[in-house]
């Protein structure tokens, strides 16, 4: 029988080589394994030990036989005490407390090695091998036996609040130790409490205390530890992007009201620098909620119907506004066979295109800027839909174009001090893009030019081509007419906004349609309001004290009659992040108008959501 303690001897050495060639932290299950593989160590010698003295009687002096046994025995219920705390450790971990009851889980094992040493003990002898036996070995099994039973019951009455793998490993360790100790006590001459030792050890550092399974568990952890701290951020920038926005839209909605008016040639130039400056951190504070929504995997395209050649027209009129006196062409080199109406994402390919638009026109100070827009394939309802920008400005070193994309970077620092730019348009437009299914690409000689380009699969619907791409003289025009094309005298609006300041530059720039518009300050007056009154359209704040949009919303919904389910509710508020959108209309509203107020957005809006009676168009 040393053969198999030799054998356990040698498992144990093994795992403790592997075990502690591996840096841990120092954690309280880690320190109960260490000294379990110690114990485990000093129980296999001492049991190879009295295996050998207690069938050596005749030659082996008595006192040393009974010390050598003492050892042994104590060894083994130390192995076993230790072995209970670990599995104690793993079982409560993340559900609760018997930890703090172990002075009382120590009185067991103390009284039983107290016995071991004063209870006597006998040696019996067969044919088959000698042991021992007697009362000092009876206090052993017994309290062997009962801290595996009270392991094995606590697994089982917390088994569904403890990790699957956790409660398995324990489950398998003791009830095999169970198995091996009833019938070592059956068969006292077997000998093989080694075996299950082993077994023990072996089956937690296989699986719980596996190097393997430490780095998954901190990895695991650090992964919890990001996704809080990016919760966070995501929190942070939602608050901010709201507490600036909300003050931007005075500076921005007040400025452009104060344009309307005739202004000296040098207070006009302030009023547009001022203007200029709002949209540009408008344009950081985007950036940055963009960059937080797809960096936590919570951005999500949204596919509809679309006018390209709209688009496109938007584009060059914004493009044009961006060269001011530059000494550069905007050329829009559009596929006149090209599907008008295609399905997709409009919003998000503006949005690239105009990021790589304004990259191409802030480092080009003269030539062209060119607009490319084709189709590459058509099948199946489906064209391959091509856009390029390509510029004749400083390009972009060969080193440089790696790390062109990564967040946060401006390259050729020397060169391009002094613009502005968050360092992320190229990187969401990298992502956005990445999101609809293509690739952006970029091609670049240092000192003659870029061009950026990708290429996404859009859906078409209809048959009508772009033709050829009109002028932007006419776009423009159609601009101008479109911000006072019209007017709405008989339309009676509800405003509501408990911000003073905010109510000015709503009442402000909706001046030139000449509605009546009453302001209500917070939901709940708006809802008694609307009881009271018959509007034919509501703006509704967000954040608000005594009552929020949302509630107010739901409040009048839940009013009995056609009217109060079918009146426009239009969400107006500085809440830019991912899926305010959906809660708002999940809430009950119709549509969606984000601050700082644009007079071409809203516009857009009243023609949508006002009775067409009530538009007069000039």
């Amino acid at each position: 029988m040393v053969k198999l303690q030799f054998g356990c001897l040698v498992i144990i050495l093994f795992i403790m080589a592997v075990y502690f060639s591996v840096k841990r932290v120092k954690t309280y299950s880690h320190r109960i394994f260490s000294a379990s593989l110690f114990v485990s160590l000093f129980y296999m010698i001492f049991d190879m030990i009295t295996v050998y003295t207690v069938n050596h009687l005749d030659t082996v002096p008595a006192n040393i036989n009974r010390i050598c046994h003492n050892i042994f025995l104590e060894s083994m219920l130390a192995e076993i005490f230790i072995c209970f705390l670990y599995a104690d450790s793993l079982i409560h971990e993340e559900y609760c407390t018997l930890k703090k009851y172990n002075k009382i889980w120590w009185l067991p094992i103390i009284i039983a090695m107290i016995g071991v040493v004063a209870l006597p003990l006998r040696y019996v002898e067969t044919p088959a091998g000698n042991y021992s036996w007697g009362p000092a070995v009876f206090m052993v099994f017994f309290v062997v036996a009962a801290y595996i039973v009270i392991t094995i019951v606590t697994l089982i009455y917390h088994w569904k609040k403890i990790n699957q793998k956790k409660r398995f490993v324990v489950l398998l360790a003791y009830g095999g130790q169970m198995v091996i100790s009833t019938y070592q006590a059956m068969h006292p001459t077997v000998l093989f409490t080694s075996l299950g030792i082993t077994l023990i050890n072996l089956s937690f550092f296989l699986t719980v205390e596996s190097p393997d399974v430490h780095l998954i568990e901190r990895l695991k952890e650090e992964k919890q530890r990001a996704d809080e701290a990016n919760a966070a951020k995501s929190t942070f920038l939602s608050n901010m992007s709201h507490e600036i926005r909300t003050p931007m839209n005075a500076i921005v909605g007040l400025t452009e009201v104060l344009l309307r008016k005739e202004w000296p040639q040098e207070e006009t130039g302030y009023l547009l620098n001022i203007k200029s400056s709002g949209n540009a951190l408008l344009g950081l504070i985007n950036d940055l909620l963009d960059f937080s929504k797809i960096e936590s995997g919570k951005f999500v395209i949204s596919e509809d119907t679309y006018d390209i050649a709209q688009l496109l027209r938007d584009i060059q009129v914004i493009g044009q506004n961006r060269i001011q006196d530059k000494n550069i062409q905007l050329v829009m080199d559009v596929d006149a066979n090209m599907p008008r109406m295609l399905y997709g994402d409009a919003l998000r390919i503006r949005q690239v295109i105009i990021n790589i638009m304004n990259n191409a026109i802030k480092f080009t100070e003269q030539g062209t800027v060119t607009i490319s827009a084709k189709q590459t394939l058509c099948k199946e309802g489906m064209i391959k839909l091509f856009i390029s920008v390509r510029d004749t400005g400083q390009g972009i070193k060969q080193e440089d174009m790696q790390k062109l994309f990564d967040a946060f970077t401006q390259v050729d620092i020397h060169k391009n001090r002094g613009k502005e730019g968050s360092g992320l348009g190229l990187t969401i437009s990298k992502q956005l893009v990445e999101l609809m299914g293509g690739t952006l690409n970029l091609e670049s000689e240092y000192g003659k030019g870029s061009e950026f380009f990708f290429t996404i699969w859009q859906g078409v619907r209809g048959d009508e081509v772009i033709g050829k791409f009109s002028a932007l003289e006419n776009n423009t025009a159609g601009k101008k007419a479109k911000e006072a094309g019209f007017t709405a005298p008989d339309a009676h609006i509800l405003l509501v906004e408990d911000n003073k300041i905010n109510q000015k530059v709503a009442l402000a720039i909706l001046k030139p349609l000449q509605m009546q518009i009453d302001v209500a300050e917070n939901g709940e007056q708006a809802v008694d309001m609307v009881r009271e009154n018959r509007y034919d359209l509501v703006f509704m704040d967000h954040y608000m004290a005594v009552m929020d949009g949302v509630e107010a919303t739901k409040t009048i919904r839940a009013i009995e009659g056609e009217y109060y389910k079918e009146l426009p509710i239009l969400a107006l508020t500085a809440d830019a992040v991912v899926g305010v959108k959906e809660r708002f209309i999940e809430a009950g509203m119709n549509d969606f108008v984000s601050k700082p107020i644009d007079m071409n957005m809203i516009s857009d809006k009243l023609l949508t959501w006002l009775p067409d009676r009530l538009i007069k168009r000039k």
